[in-house]
């Protein structure tokens, strides 16, 4: 049988990816849709089809303001990557990455994440609900960061936490804008 070409239904819109099957007979990694531009995680053996295409975020983070530091959107960017590529702990530990970035450019005061999440809940930096966001982000970093026969994270965490980073870092940076 002469297989010329791989034929996947885009998860966002529904349309054909067709792929050349020479490159894409034994692969993994990620495509674009022609149709609506957006990404998939794929898997393919021997030519077919192994895994349901799956949607990923797109390598730009599509924040509505410019005012972000550079340094908070690259380990934000590099979460997304992680995410992208299964990579649940170090995506988590790359958003938690962020937030602390985020800690030190707002000049939280404190000696450990912990502290300095608290000192800009307690300056109204940040909600009571982005508090909580906050402490759930940390407390799975660490979760993520270092090993032990607990540490578990449970699938779908990390697209959780890359949604609730990606908001915590809007509502600091975008927000304040939109409201002058």
């Amino acid at each position: 049988m002469d297989i010329k070409e791989i034929k996947i239904n885009c998860p966002k819109c529904g349309k054909n990816i067709i792929l050349d099957s020479i490159p894409y007979w034994n692969y993994k990694g990620l495509v674009r849709c022609q149709g609506c531009k957006r990404t998939c995680s794929i898997e393919i053996s021997g030519g077919r089809l192994t895994t349901t295409p799956e949607l990923v975020y797109s390598l730009n983070p599509d924040f509505k303001s410019p005012p972000i530091p550079n340094y908070i959107l690259e380990d934000f960017k590099e979460a997304i990557i992680c995410y992208s590529n299964r990579a649940p702990k170090a995506c988590i530990v790359m958003c938690g990455r962020s937030l602390e970035g985020l800690t030190n450019e707002q000049s939280a005061s404190g000696n450990t994440l912990n502290e300095k999440i608290k000192n800009l809940h307690d300056n109204d930096v940040i909600s009571d609900t982005l508090y909580n966001a906050f402490t759930k982000i940390r407390t799975l970093r660490n979760i993520g960061a270092h090993s032990s026969p607990t540490s578990i994270i449970q699938p779908g965490e990390d697209k959780k936490i890359l949604d609730i980073t990606k908001h915590v870092i809007e509502h600091v940076y975008v927000l304040p804008l939109l409201l002058d």
